[in-house]
């Protein structure tokens, strides 16, 4: 990931390449609350500041944050981990699934959706940065 165009976005609807890694480095602290909690309401989320910084720190953050979860998953019973979850919007049901579900889709699947979306918009802020120099004639 290129450290200098973290601020750089596709388009203007897209987040941008630091936005996108701060995410990937803030979801492994998803899978603390499906360890800890039974189940989880999006709307009772607290606006959070997004991590900011250097590649190193959202590296570090994404390091700790995979060390609390592993913590969490390591201190639970199988029983505690087949247990069901449940997400709620509003405090309507979306789904319910055993714990261990909601972490390979929440937590795993998520990651690596966000994962590819680094690799593919860090590829497209190189290919941006050459055509400007390439445009600009150096």
């Amino acid at each position: 990931m290129p450290a200098d165009r973290l601020e750089w976005q596709p388009h203007a609807r897209s987040r941008t390449l630091g936005g996108l890694a701060a995410h990937l480095a803030e979801l492994p602290a998803w899978g603390v609350v499906l360890i800890d909690q039974a189940e989880f309401d999006l709307d009772d989320r607290k606006p959070t500041d997004r991590p900011g910084g250097s590649v190193d720190e959202l590296l570090a953050l994404c390091d700790a944050n995979v060390t609390l979860v592993r913590r969490a998953v390591a201190s639970r019973t199988d029983a505690e981990l087949l247990a069901p979850w449940t997400l709620r919007r509003g405090g309507t049901e979306i789904f319910t699934v055993p714990r261990l579900i909601a972490l390979r889709t929440l937590l795993l699947q998520h990651a690596t959706h966000h994962r590819w979306a680094v690799v593919r918009v860090s590829a497209a802020a190189r290919r941006a940065v050459a055509a400007a120099v390439w445009t600009d004639g150096g």
